[in-house]
């Protein structure tokens, strides 16, 4: 990755008018995409845009295709399992209100729904990179799950995450 070029992701608020998002983290797991946003953020931001579009975009073999359609629904209950037992930290605290749990477990609800579409929705061949690597970067594949990927797939997540 040595001399790569770090591309920053533009945000298109009206036609012709781009503005580098308020949000270009360095890392797959920091950056939400916003609204409007007419960039590839997933493929672009950060550690992401070093790697290439043309890199990213190669399609995985089958058998890694299918592992992922097996794994995807695990993936999807450990992290449900994990917000889940965020909402009930959040409600056995005697210490807040009602109303301060109710407002604390919304706030929970919209950001991890933005996890959630990040990471699950739009399961695409062209995409599966991506979605391995935030999986990955959130904990949601164990490590024998992961090594059941092939060498050229593990290697290709692993750049996308700067391992």
């Amino acid at each position: 990755m040595a001399g790569a070029v770090k591309r920053q992701c533009v945000h298109r608020s009206s036609p012709g008018a781009a503005t580098p998002h308020a949000d270009a983290s360095p890392t797959l797991t920091e950056h939400v995409p916003q609204r409007g946003c007419t960039c590839r953020p997933r493929l672009t931001c950060g550690r992401l845009g070093a790697v290439g579009k043309d890199e990213m975009m190669r399609e995985i073999k089958e058998s890694d295709w299918k592992l992922l359609r097996q794994l995807h629904s695990e993936a999807l209950e450990r992290l449900c399992k994990q917000i889940l037992l965020d909402i009930e930290r959040i409600n056995s605290d005697r210490a807040k209100s009602f109303h301060q749990k109710y407002l604390d477990i919304y706030e929970v609800l919209q950001r991890r729904d933005k996890e959630i579409a990040q990471t699950f929705d739009g399961l695409r061949r062209s995409t599966v990179l991506v979605q391995v690597a935030s999986m990955k970067a959130r904990g949601l594949l164990t490590e024998d799950e992961f090594l059941r990927f092939s060498q050229e797939t593990q290697d290709a997540v692993d750049l996308l995450l700067g391992s």
